[in-house]
C-alpha cells in the first residue's frame, strides 16, 4: 500500500508484487519498476496501461463500478488469488459464492475493505480440512 501524503515506501525485490495505490509511485520509483519486468498487480485509480506497455507489459484492466454482484467478487479475488500463486503445482484456495454473499453483506461495495478482511484471513494460519476458511 503507498500511502498518501508521506514519502514512498521502499518496493521490495519479490517474485510478484502487488501494490496498492500504484498512481502514487514517483516517477523514478515506477521507471525503475516496471524496468524490472516482474510480475505485478496493481490497484490503481489512474490508468498506467501506457507505462506498462512501454515496459513490455501485457496489461490486463478490471474495472470497478458502484455496483457488485456476487460473481464479479468471485471473479476478482479468485484472479487475485490465482494471479498470487507460488507454485503452478499447488492448489489455491478458492472463493465460493456464499463467500462472496457474505462478504457483500458485510462490506457492500467496498472491494478495498473486502480485499483487506480476505489478506488478514490469507495471514492466518486457519485451514478448515486443509482448505482456507474466507469467512467464520
Amino acid at each position: 500500500y503507498l500511502p498518501q501524503w508521506q514519502p514512498c515506501p521502499v518496493i521490495p525485490e519479490a517474485p510478484l508484487l502487488i501494490i496498492d495505490e500504484a498512481q502514487r509511485l514517483p516517477f523514478k520509483v515506477r521507471r525503475k519498476l516496471f524496468r524490472s519486468g516482474i510480475p505485478l498487480l496493481l490497484a490503481t485509480h489512474r490508468n498506467l496501461t501506457p507505462w506498462l506497455r512501454y515496459y513490455g507489459y501485457r496489461s490486463v484492466t478490471q474495472r470497478i463500478g458502484t455496483s457488485v454482484s456476487v460473481e464479479k467478487i468471485q471473479e476478482i479475488f479468485n484472479r487475485r488469488i490465482e494471479a498470487s500463486r507460488r507454485l503452478a503445482d499447488q492448489p489455491v484456495p478458492r472463493l465460493s459464492a456464499r463467500d462472496a454473499e457474505m462478504l457483500i453483506q458485510r462490506f457492500g461495495t467496498n472491494i478495498r475493505s473486502m480485499g483487506n478482511y480476505l489478506y488478514d484471513i490469507f495471514q492466518q494460519p486457519i485451514k478448515d480440512h486443509g482448505q482456507m476458511r474466507f469467512i467464520d
